[in-house]
């Protein structure tokens, strides 16, 4: 167990070292920034116009579990997804008036603690998005709950008496505070057109070459590091997700760069 335990511990390590150059995305990349930090997180903090008695027309905000794809630098679709039920309040809310805004940070993330970055500080980037929230229907359904339960799995066994469903953010525009020097405004169409992550040779857009993103991977590491904070099976389950996605991007990068090279041969 102890070997096991030390071979995972490197497996990850060998991780970071192979994605030390994936930085994320400069400022001038807003789009691509955008895009990068939601697919880093793993929830965001929804704000509905409240249609409770006492709070009826003012601002809440509210914790949900979030997933735009699998753990993965080429499963970002994008897309926030989430999993819910009418029994919520915000969810009530939404039923009421479906507009909401949704936040989400690096500072959810190591990366701005890693930097000392304070979570208000604009270089520990956050995106604001703007829009409705809507449920999936049924041909959406199956990516949504592969987005979720891959990050989420605890929601697997949550109560079916409470009628889950899933739903998505439907992006109408994008404010991102990445530098000093104000809000950007990303379009949807802009959003969409790019990845969260550059290849290292800057030819394609399908993701760093081998693997995860720093923020992600150092989370992971500090999971085996101290599995007293994760616990022993999720830290091992999360390590078993990203290695999988880790191998397939490995795979495809290699078929990528072979081709490439017969090309020009």
């Amino acid at each position: 167990m102890f070997g096991f335990q030390l071979l995972s511990a490197a497996s990850v390590l060998l991780l970071l070292l192979l994605t030390a150059h994936g930085a994320i995305p400069p400022p001038e990349d807003a789009a691509r920034m955008a895009r990068f930090v939601l697919h880093a997180c793993d929830w965001g903090a929804l704000a509905t116009l409240s249609a409770q008695e006492g709070l009826r027309g003012y601002p809440f905000a509210n914790i949900f579990s979030l997933s735009d794809g699998p753990p993965g630098p080429l499963s970002g679709s994008g897309v926030p997804y989430f999993y819910l039920t009418d029994l919520e309040i915000s969810v009530q809310d939404l039923e009421i008036n479906s507009n909401a805004s949704l936040t989400v940070s690096l500072a959810q993330t190591p990366y701005c603690k890693k930097h000392k970055y304070d979570p208000q500080n604009p270089l520990c980037a956050h995106i604001i998005f703007s829009g409705n929230v809507v449920k999936v229907n049924d041909s959406e359904a199956g990516l949504a709950k592969k987005a979720l339960f891959s990050r989420h799995p605890e929601m697997e066994s949550w109560p079916k008496d409470h009628n889950w469903f899933f739903a998505k953010f439907n992006i109408t525009r994008v404010w991102v505070l990445d530098y000093f020097g104000g809000l950007k405004i990303v379009t949807p169409e802009e959003y969409y057109s790019v990845k969260p992550y550059r290849s290292v040779t800057g030819k394609h857009e399908t993701g760093m070459l081998l693997g995860l993103n720093q923020p992600i991977a150092l989370e992971l590491f500090h999971d085996f590091l101290c599995p007293e904070e994760e616990g022993h099976i999720g830290a091992q389950r999360k390590l078993n997700a990203y290695l999988v996605y880790f191998m397939k991007d490995v795979i495809l990068q290699i078929m990528t760069c072979t081709l490439t090279s017969v090309k020009h041969n």
